[in-house]
């Protein structure tokens, strides 16, 4: 406990210096795709996702897929392409109900392009340390919370599940839905910007707090 609680003391006092999140070289940017397909993977392909009780990262990912590679739209069109495999192999292969599979499956492309701007805009502002998390937690606020009403209103309007849509049920939904949706985005953004601080600092025992 006191080893966490000294990095945690040691995180805040050098916030100010957080590195600027990028990945400049191609191997980095591949390697960061991997992971973040094998994440997918685990969270979004439900058996794996129900047996460990994890939630699905995906729109964590394209959020941080945008921050981190920014204008290269190559990546994003895989991780479209991986979503969509993870989910026909689901439903066709391991028996997950394909309820959520409509026309507004569709939808997801601007889902998932509104979050990937929304990291993209972070990235833009060229800022590091405080100034970089100032500006990640309002636009991954805005993103998560617009990608979320793209998603759930088409499903709600188009899907042809729901027999009479109104306006207010529709409010009720997001009311319902969207804290958890936005919620689980900033724990697995916060958790990345966590991996990328240590990986970016590697602090050393004499640079923690009472460290000698």
């Amino acid at each position: 406990m006191q080893i966490l609680v000294d990095f945690a003391l040691y995180v805040f006092c050098n916030l100010r210096s957080y590195p600027l999140m990028v990945l400049n070289k191609p191997a980095h940017r591949v390697g960061a795709l991997l992971v973040m397909i094998l994440l997918m993977v685990a969270t979004r392909s439900h058996h794996i996702a129900s047996a460990l009780h994890l939630a699905d990262a995906s729109v964590a990912i394209f959020f941080l897929a945008g921050l981190l590679m920014r204008h290269r739209l190559g990546y994003f069109v895989a991780l479209l392409g991986a979503a969509a495999t993870i989910d026909y192999w689901a439903i066709t292969f391991n028996g997950v109900n394909s309820f959520c599979i409509s026309e507004a499956y569709l939808m997801l492309v601007p889902t998932y392009a509104t979050l990937w701007m929304g990291g993209f805009w972070v990235a833009s502002r060229g800022r590091e340390g405080k100034a970089m998390i100032g500006a990640l937690v309002p636009a991954l606020l805005c993103s998560s919370l617009v990608a979320h009403v793209i998603s759930s209103g088409s499903f709600y309007l188009w899907s042809g599940r729901f027999a009479a849509p109104s306006f207010s049920t529709f409010i009720a939904r997001e009311i319902t839905y969207a804290p958890a949706y936005i919620g689980y985005a900033f724990f697995y953004v916060g958790l990345a910007c966590t991996v990328y601080f240590i990986l970016g600092h590697r602090p050393t025992q004499s640079s923690l707090p009472n460290g000698g």
